[in-house]
């Protein structure tokens, strides 16, 4: 099987064409198994393309083998690969999910790496500060739908915050039957958030595109963050805006192939 390692601010992924996909094994043990560090090619998550056209199809599997609906950052390492492989170069390009269709611009490009921008869609906010319990005791949550699930827990320190051991206890709270993404975060001052993520099915990441515009839509709804802010992840920086005239959240920020290569199955 053909495929392209490529990261986006450290969240990395393989990606690869329908294609290539081996009859006798499901999507989602291919995932499990390519996904396995040092034991496979290893990655955040597998990212399979239903062709070269545009737009194009993609559905997102992580690590741990589950589909997720979204994923920011793929999204724009993706845009990356496909305009890498056409012929002739656009400005924009159209990627389809379960979830719907996003457009995604390339802003800048150098050799295999791009900055790229993308339309998140419309989010959807489901619990504003909101208190649950936890082991007795007490967090507050705001819980935002990018199309994927997420909750921000607001913290002075994240970089002190025991992530592997909150973030799958929240991940599995009773709250959320379907599990989901955990930030926790600091908004530093109006223009910048600093953030950690543990994310759903995978662990602790590097980055997270779609969190990061959650964050960016719990910071605007408790007046910590102007609608356009840096946020700022481990792995670096993505800029996101929520606007009101279009009534939805831009993330922009890079992505890199790393190498490509074939995998004996």
């Amino acid at each position: 099987m053909q495929f392209w390692k490529a990261e986006g601010l450290g969240n990395n992924f393989i990606l690869m064409f329908k294609k290539e996909l081996p009859t006798n094994v499901t999507p989602t043990d291919l995932a499990k198994k390519l996904c396995k560090v040092k034991l496979s090619i290893g990655a955040d998550g597998l990212v399979v393309l239903d062709n070269l056209s545009n737009p194009c199809h993609v559905t997102f599997y992580n690590q741990d083998g589950s589909k997720a609906e979204q994923c920011g950052n793929a999204l724009r390492v993706v845009t990356l690969l496909l305009d890498q492989l056409h012929t002739q170069k656009q400005v924009s390009y159209e990627l389809t999910t379960a979830n719907g269709s996003f457009n995604a611009q390339i802003v800048k490009r150098s050799p295999y790496a791009a900055t790229v921008k993308v339309a998140m869609g419309k989010p959807s906010i489901t619990h504003l500060n909101h208190g649950i319990q936890l082991h007795n005791k007490q967090y507050f949550i705001t819980e935002v739908s990018m199309g994927n699930p997420h909750i921000i827990l607001e913290c002075h320190t994240p970089q002190e915050v025991p992530v592997n051991q909150l973030g799958p206890q929240l991940e599995h709270h009773p709250l959320f039957p379907n599990k989901t993404n955990v930030h926790f975060v600091n908004f530093e001052n109006k223009k910048q958030a600093i953030m950690r993520t543990w994310e759903r099915g995978v662990g602790e990441t590097s980055a997270c595109g779609s969190g990061a515009c959650a964050v960016l839509v719990a910071g605007v709804l408790l007046k910590k963050l102007n609608p356009q802010a840096q946020i700022s992840l481990p792995g670096g920086n993505l800029d996101i805006t929520w606007s009101q005239t279009a009534k939805q959240v831009f993330m922009t920020g890079p992505a890199s192939l790393i190498f490509k290569g074939k995998y004996y199955i």
